[in-house]
């Protein structure tokens, strides 16, 4: 609300849902038995900051140095924070520019 109140006149805010990251990038959703059959659950919060350390650390690997690797793991406390503003601009930029492809 910050933004939207501080540069309403002169940026465009635009609302980009946290779950689109999970559903673009590919995180697996959980398969739950029932007797009704098979259901899909969502994963929790921690599942979905666990995973998104892991992708960006993949994504890390493959595309950057050894030198962007130690500076990612040196904010060690705030990896999860970190991860998630990464991968929603991946997801953002996956979603509008690249049609939808994956890194």
């Amino acid at each position: 609300m910050y933004f939207v109140m501080r540069y309403k006149n002169s940026k465009k805010i635009i609302d980009y849902p946290a779950y689109y990251k999970s559903s673009i990038l590919g995180m697996p959703k959980i398969e739950k038995k029932s007797r009704k059959g098979i259901k899909w659950v969502s994963n929790t919060k921690y599942q979905r900051k666990k995973w998104s350390k892991l992708l960006l650390k993949d994504i890390i690997d493959k595309h950057y140095t050894k030198k962007v690797m130690n500076r990612y793991m040196s904010f060690k406390p705030k990896l999860d924070d970190i991860s998630d503003t990464a991968l929603m601009v991946y997801s953002y930029i996956s979603l509008h520019y690249f049609d939808n492809k994956k890194f």
